[in-house]
């Protein structure tokens, strides 16, 4: 049980890193929170932003996507007790993607 709160919270917080947000500010020096839908997601980053960096920031998400799925799911630090794969795979998941909203 302790494994999938860990693998929820890991999950958790590589979800909610505002990639949209921290490429705008790096790259132009802008909040893109204040311009477009005023969302940070991809779709904004690149209305606001140009194609460039729309794109590396979809590609930033998706990477968050896989590591939170594909790495982070197969944490266990207690191999003894090991949640099921599906279960851990399901957690990680939902966690990365309610964030992610």
């Amino acid at each position: 049980m302790l494994d999938l709160i860990i693998i929820a919270a890991a999950s958790y917080l590589v979800g909610s890193i505002p990639t949209g947000f921290i490429v705008g500010r790096l790259a132009r020096g802008m909040d893109i929170r204040k311009h477009g839908s005023g969302n940070t997601g991809a779709t904004n980053s690149f209305r606001v932003l140009g194609w460039r960096l729309g794109f590396l920031v979809a590609l930033v998400d998706i990477a968050k996507g896989y590591l939170a799925v594909g790495l982070i799911s197969h944490i266990s630090l207690f191999p003894v007790s090991a949640p099921p794969a599906s279960v851990a795979f399901i957690v990680a998941s939902l966690a990365a993607v309610f964030v992610h909203i």
